[in-house]
């Protein structure tokens, strides 16, 4: 299969890109915006994962809501996000700065 296809192809599942790609970057700007400074004080995981979940929201709307792909990766994402924040909160723990996870 050559790019052209494959870009093609996913055309039928993910939207037009160019679509698809101005809903996923509104969906993080949001993201961005709501969280103002703490943005950066959040762990690279836990970003990477809440944008790849926008990147999944937006196909899901803007392509074939029924793909099973979109709710399946948008399910892995967010238990990356949730290992994340566990990650964070073991080793906080782990310091004695908080009481308990």
């Amino acid at each position: 299969m050559t790019a052209d296809e494959v870009v093609a192809s996913r055309q039928a599942t993910h939207g037009d890109f160019s679509r698809t790609a101005a809903v996923a970057q509104q969906i993080k700007d949001a993201l961005r915006w709501g969280a103002d400074e703490r943005w950066h004080e959040m762990p690279p995981a836990l970003r990477e994962a809440l944008e790849t979940m926008a990147t999944k929201m937006a196909r899901t709307v803007c392509g074939d809501w029924r793909h099973m792909d979109h709710a399946v990766d948008l399910g892995g994402y967010a238990r990356l996000a949730e290992k994340a924040v566990w990650q964070v909160a073991t080793e906080t723990a782990a310091k004695g700065e908080v009481e308990s996870l």
